[in-house]
């Protein structure tokens, strides 16, 4: 539905239709819904035949591959930390990754390299570290303007706790929480099957590289934010301190 259909009518009935039959075999289609599997096989899928594709659709592949392994070479530090220095576009960031390796099992593309899903997975653990399990939230570190690409689940856009969990399941093969919740929610959007162990629970350590301290003790927690920059931040953040207890 678009704008175009809410201002054309004072209903809101939309204009267009969506047949999707997922993964059905095809008798299960033409038999229930046979008015559907006939549009598919008289208007679409002749279409869907004579398309020839991209000569070029390797050489944009290569290209593709080829930045985003340099860029998490160069602005994922060997702790985790994000160039960015932020919680925020941290997520940003693990969330294009995501949504890149979800195309490339999909299309059953060449795999990154070792080395980048090396620092995908640290990149992983950084934002587990400071994501509160209970609720979801993280301390405001960094720019904070709204950035959310995976808005797959009813959580609060506050809560990090869905984009930490799919780019666990993808990078690490583990869950990031033992629980089912709305942090599982993508994974049932994009087809993802979850895996059945868990990721061992963050401990306290230091991120020396982006300069971050985190202690933990039960279900108390301190985030300490020192200058340790190798990129010019946008919020320098300097002796940020939170202190979380249960959340």
């Amino acid at each position: 539905m678009n704008g175009q259909d809410i201002n054309s009518d004072p209903s809101i009935k939309p204009s267009r239709y969506v047949i999707n039959f997922f993964d059905w075999p095809i008798e299960k289609c033409r038999k229930n819904y046979p008015v559907c599997f006939r549009i598919i096989e008289e208007k679409v899928k002749p279409t869907r035949e004579n398309l020839k594709g991209d000569k070029k659709a390797k050489k944009w592949e290569d290209l593709g591959r080829y930045w985003l392994e340099n860029r998490a070479a160069k602005l994922i530090e060997n702790d985790g930390t994000f160039s960015q220095y932020s919680v925020t576009y941290h997520r940003m960031m693990l969330d294009t990754y995501a949504f890149c390796e979800i195309w490339r099992r999909n299309h059953n593309l060449e795999p990154f390299s070792q080395k980048t899903f090396s620092k995908l997975k640290i990149a992983t653990n950084w934002l587990l570290q400071m994501c509160d399990k209970k609720t979801g939230d993280a301390p405001n570190i960094g720019a904070n303007d709204g950035a959310n690409l995976f808005p797959l689940s009813n959580s609060d856009y506050r809560d990090f706790r869905p984009s930490a969990h799919i780019a666990c399941v993808l990078f690490h093969n583990k869950r990031a929480f033992k629980k089912t919740g709305i942090w599982d929610q993508p994974l049932i959007w994009l087809n993802i099957k979850s895996p059945k162990d868990t990721i061992q629970s963050p401990f306290s350590t230091t991120m020396d590289k982006g300069g971050f301290h985190v202690l933990r003790k039960a279900k108390t927690v301190a985030y300490l934010r020192y200058p340790r920059f190798n990129f010019r931040p946008s919020q320098a953040d300097a002796l940020h301190c939170d202190l979380w207890v249960n959340g």
